[in-house]
């Protein structure tokens, strides 16, 4: 089908189709234009190119979403012969070897290719923290292996429309889509004309929340669960909350009447909030003093703790008594945050007193 084009009161003109160059062509225009890329949601995704995985090659390009959904993405130019079946093997391959990656072995993956974390990649984008969540949504997908896959081509052809449209239908629960883009110009302007084919088998239900005691048992090993049992008690102790998620446990604290996230643990790890912190009012001295406690802790990255926006910390490198230092801490910056919220509140009502005693003389 033709694509025309015109200017607002002048005559429809036809666009002429644009070949692309080469595969690198294609896989540009994608990392520089993710949204074309659909994920089934259309929640904003960050994207690397050329991802080594090993034992299996290089994706063209992999990504995250805001909601912490796995894209992987192939691309092939029509005139490729691997463009049918073998381009299928290609990404299903990709997918097997990114099966049970760690989160961070994921994130290095970005850091690699973009020099900044996942999280980062995706502020810079959404101009937010990633969601409560986000971590472990992405921890249980790539343990899960539910990734999203796509191939890229420039023109779709009989046999690949089959192979898709059969997948898509059998409710095996793949998530395997082809997207044609079809480039069109005229007098300088470029049109994209982007086509999917096939659906997405409907996601299965959330995954439930688990409890404590799940939590505690998905930990590696038994020093690893006398440490995430520590935290959990002494959280609780403190009076505060702990809110198990899908696979972990995030530890709140009421502030000023808000909840808020200071701190999450799961399985084998612990992991700072700095930048949710930050994000949410904590005041900057006191996130500052937090992180310049937590980076002088035996077996805690230095580095990472005072520039980091949420680094972690094995429990293998930790022991007890650094973790009673990291409650202390994160206990300590609460108690400085409620004081903040305070004295806010209270220069709030004294602004708010004087206005009105002022508007009552008048």
């Amino acid at each position: 089908m033709p694509i025309l084009v015109r200017r607002t009161g002048e005559k429809w003109q036809r666009a002429n189709d644009k070949k692309f160059a080469d595969e690198a062509q294609l896989q540009k225009m994608l990392y520089e234009a993710p949204e074309l890329i659909p994920p089934d949601d259309q929640s904003p995704a960050v994207f690397i190119r050329e991802a080594g995985l090993p034992g299996s090659g290089h994706t063209d390009l992999l990504g995250v979403d805001a909601d912490g959904n796995i894209l992987i993405v192939e691309t092939k130019l029509a005139k490729n012969s691997e463009v049918r079946r073998k381009v299928i093997g290609q990404i299903l391959e990709y997918a097997a070897y990114l099966w049970e990656f760690s989160y961070e072995e994921f994130n290095e993956l970005f850091l690699m290719r973009e020099k900044k974390s996942i999280g980062d990649l995706l502020t810079a984008i959404t101009g937010g923290e990633p969601r409560d969540g986000f971590r472990e949504a992405v921890t249980e997908n790539l343990r899960s292996g539910s990734f999203h896959l796509f191939i890229a081509v420039d023109e779709m052809n009989d046999d690949l429309e089959r192979i898709i449209t059969y997948v898509s239908s059998r409710g095996s629960g793949l998530k395997l889509q082809a997207v044609e883009l079809r480039v069109f110009e005229l007098e300088g302007l470029e049109i994209v004309a982007p086509e999917r084919h096939g659906e997405f088998v409907k996601a299965p239900s959330p995954h439930p929340a688990i409890t404590v005691e799940e939590a505690l048992a998905n930990c590696p090993d038994e020093h690893s669960r006398t440490l995430f049992k520590l935290l959990v008690e002494s959280w609780g102790a403190r009076r505060h909350e702990v809110k198990p998620g899908m696979i972990g446990v995030a530890f709140r604290a009421n502030v000023g009447g808000k909840i808020q996230s200071i701190f999450w643990a799961s399985r084998g790890d612990l992991q700072g909030a700095f930048s949710v912190l930050s994000k949410n009012g904590a005041p900057a001295d006191a996130v500052q003093a937090f992180r310049s406690v937590c980076s002088q802790l035996r077996g805690f990255d230095g580095a990472k703790f005072m520039h980091d926006s949420q680094p972690i910390v094995k429990f293998a490198n930790i022991g007890e008594v650094e973790t009673k230092a990291f409650l202390d801490e994160a206990d300590r910056m609460v108690q400085l945050w409620r004081e903040s919220v305070v004295a806010r509140d209270a220069v709030e009502l004294s602004s708010t007193n004087i206005a009105a005693s002022g508007q009552a003389s008048n």
